[in-house]
């Protein structure tokens, strides 16, 4: 019995090893392709949810905070996240459309690489333009809504510290070099988690069809 077992766990470690037939080959290349771009396509609907969420945190501040300063400041990324959320339906529908296409699947596949790779690069950069843009923005209504008296007056502030203003300019500066690190780093984190890691298969797929 123990040597009948043997021959058929071997047997069956042949049958495994043996080459697969072109046409094999293609269906298993075409299935791993299927399964990225749906990996892909969660990865559009997660970030589509993200935004959502940012969307309403932006408007219940807009409506309701305190300070005229953030109302305003959250009122105006309003905009860029209601682009956004049109961005990505954009993108979810074209995907779908080309999965719908009669078009061969290495083109598909290609077409796909191309906007989810476009995207994710805009995305990065819009970013690393934001972080200063966000700041500064944020700084100088904080700044007008001081003067108008309506909150913390910071020149009066600055009046007061004389010559120790310098530790208050370090740890600004200290904070503002921690936000756009920490932003550089997560926000390449969050599109490798979401897209990257994806489109680094998607790209190898791609490249397997080639060789058939």
């Amino acid at each position: 019995m123990e040597l009948d077992e043997l021959k058929y766990q071997l047997n069956k470690r042949l049958d495994a090893d043996q080459p697969k037939s072109t046409s094999e080959l293609s269906l298993l290349l075409k299935k791993a392709a299927t399964s990225v771009i749906h990996k892909l396509q969660r990865s559009l609907w997660i970030d589509m949810a993200a935004n959502i969420l940012v969307l309403l945190i932006f408007i219940w501040q807009a409506l309701f905070n305190k300070l005229w300063s953030l109302r305003i400041y959250f009122g105006t990324f309003i905009i860029f996240s209601v682009i956004a959320l049109v961005v990505l339906i954009y993108l979810i529908r074209k995907i779908e459309v080309f999965n719908n296409t009669v078009l061969p699947v290495k083109q598909n596949l290609e077409q796909v690489y191309k906007i989810i790779n476009f995207y994710k690069i805009i995305c990065f950069r819009a970013t690393m333009i934001f972080i200063p843009l966000c700041i500064i923005y944020a700084l100088s209504l904080g700044y007008l809504e001081g003067k108008s008296g309506t909150s913390v007056d910071y020149s009066m502030i600055v009046q007061k510290l004389g010559s120790k203003i310098w530790m208050v300019v370090a740890g600004i500066v200290l904070y503002l070099s921690i936000i756009g690190v920490g932003g550089y780093y997560f926000t390449r984190w969050f599109l490798d988690r979401l897209y990257g890691q994806y489109l680094i298969k998607l790209k190898s797929l791609i490249e397997e069809l080639d060789t058939e």
